[in-house]
């Protein structure tokens, strides 16, 4: 009987005493529209417009993870603390994401294979709008961006405008100001054409 009561001991302790493995993850929350992803949320709330076809959301991260909103035909991934988004359909009834309002602690990464055109950035709030095809970054704006053609650093600026669909990227950059100075950098380097 005492082994049997010793045993026992030991089988309720030995999970106590072995390494711990991580917990299983429980299922990641996920929001998908055609393919457009939204993952990092804590709570949102989402309306919807039935004559125009359009959901809008507005999403709150996770105490872990920032929401994050990945448009792959729009080449497109956003994260940030606070999103609004607006889901809806082109005239060739695909799903996309419309517009996007990103605020605080603003990541955005576009990857556009051709033609060839990349951007990172990080800012205070962002705001896409697929119609104009621009992104608009707010709020100590670091920008990076590339294409065939330049390479595009942006530092320090209040404002800067990328317009996302035409060949060459183009940049309007707003410059932040100390003491009545704009002390915003943008440096447009040339590629070397082979």
């Amino acid at each position: 009987m005492q082994r049997w009561a010793i045993g026992m001991t030991l089988l309720l302790w030995l999970p106590l005493l072995t390494p711990q493995t991580q917990p299983p993850q429980e299922r990641a929350r996920q929001i998908q529209f055609g393919k457009v992803r939204i993952t990092g949320y804590e709570r949102y709330t989402a309306e919807s417009q039935p004559k125009t076809r359009t959901y809008q959301l507005k999403l709150f991260r996770s105490r872990q993870l920032p929401v994050r909103i990945e448009a792959p035909d729009q080449h497109l991934v956003i994260e940030a603390n606070i999103l609004q988004a607006q889901l809806g359909y082109n005239e060739r009834n695909e799903a996309l994401l419309q517009q996007a309002v990103a605020d605080q602690g603003v990541t955005v990464r576009y990857a556009r294979p051709k033609p060839f055109g990349t951007l990172n950035a990080r800012a205070r709030k962002a705001t896409y709008d697929a119609e104009q095809s621009t992104l608009t970054l707010e709020g100590n704006v670091f920008l990076e961006a590339e294409d065939d053609s330049y390479h595009t650093l942006a530092r320090n600026h209040e404002r800067v405008i990328v317009y996302l669909g035409e060949e060459t990227q183009r940049v309007e950059a707003f410059s932040s100001e100390r003491n009545g100075m704009p002390i915003g950098e943008l440096v447009i380097t040339p590629k070397q054409k082979p």
